[in-house]
């Protein structure tokens, strides 16, 4: 749909399903050989989600956080977090035996009930919402009194005339949506003519200053509560804009720069010279 769609290479939302754990039974790593086959068959047949585990997966994803504050000091660079879920099922006793397939009701109904009352579950629900929509510059912004004037719009990856986006705009609409830029509420909501072009898409028009083609602006999507959550491909800089929309380059050419005469073309006669 969007063939030069600014989020495609940017990996913005993490979802890591576990497979169940027992949090005060550790398995003995010496005595049966058995124990291998069993938990390297046992995690890889099942794939149960839950509450988070912040255990084993909160101190890896600091250090992960502190490796990325170290890279961006060093080189001056910002990047985008993303979003980080860890769901997983925690057994009341003792893991269940691969092979045993009188636990699998059990197992479905605690995986169910862990789902069921989990708030990261809503989060990831509206991050995936926000996901559905990308921003795209109108043109190449132009310097004006110091400043870079830029427009560009709200697109949304689902179409008029299919009901993902009827259902979408529906539920968007009920929850009292709306776009934020630089964390103020953009005019509008999402269903009115600020946010449809005429056949009915998602087109809402956005208009601001940069001081700097690589400063940093962002935009979200927040429904109920005071959480909002980024677009795709948010935060931009207008220069990676337009590196990823490929706009200025000629048209016809892959990178804008003039094609080099084939080594084949080498030999054919040349265009004569007017006498």
């Amino acid at each position: 749909m969007f063939p030069h769609d600014p989020s495609a290479k940017r990996s913005a939302l993490k979802v890591s399903l576990g497979t169940g754990k027992a949090p005060d039974y550790e398995p003995e790593l010496h005595g049966s050989n058995s124990w291998w086959g069993d938990m390297w068959l046992f995690r890889l047949a099942r794939a149960l989600w839950s509450a988070i585990d912040g255990h084993d997966n909160g101190d890896a994803t600091r250090r992960m956080e502190e490796r990325n504050n170290e890279d961006e000091h060093k080189t001056g660079k910002r990047r985008r977090r993303g979003e980080y879920f860890r769901f997983n099922v925690e057994f009341l006793g003792r893991q269940p035996r691969l092979d045993d397939s009188n636990k699998m009701p059990e197992m479905k109904s605690l995986a169910h009930e862990a789902m069921l009352h989990s708030k990261p579950l809503i989060r990831l629900a509206r991050c995936i919402t926000a996901e559905l929509f990308v921003f795209e510059l109108e043109s190449i912004p132009r310097k004006e009194n110091g400043k870079y004037s830029c427009t560009g719009y709200i697109l949304c990856r689902h179409r008029a005339g299919t009901p993902e986006l009827e259902v979408l705009l529906e539920n968007l609409v009920k929850s009292s949506a709306k776009f934020l830029f630089r964390g103020r509420t953009l005019p509008g909501s999402v269903r009115d003519r600020s946010s449809l072009d005429r056949d009915g898409n998602v087109r809402k028009r956005v208009c601001f200053d940069v001081d700097s083609k690589e400063d940093f602006f962002s935009l979200h999507l927040r429904e109920r509560g005071p959480e909002s959550y980024n677009i795709s491909g948010s935060p931009f800089s207008v220069n990676w804009l337009i590196q990823q929309q490929r706009l200025g380059r000629a048209f016809g050419w892959p990178d804008g720069e003039k094609r080099k005469r084939k080594d084949s073309d080498e030999g054919l006669p040349k265009k004569r010279r007017s006498q």
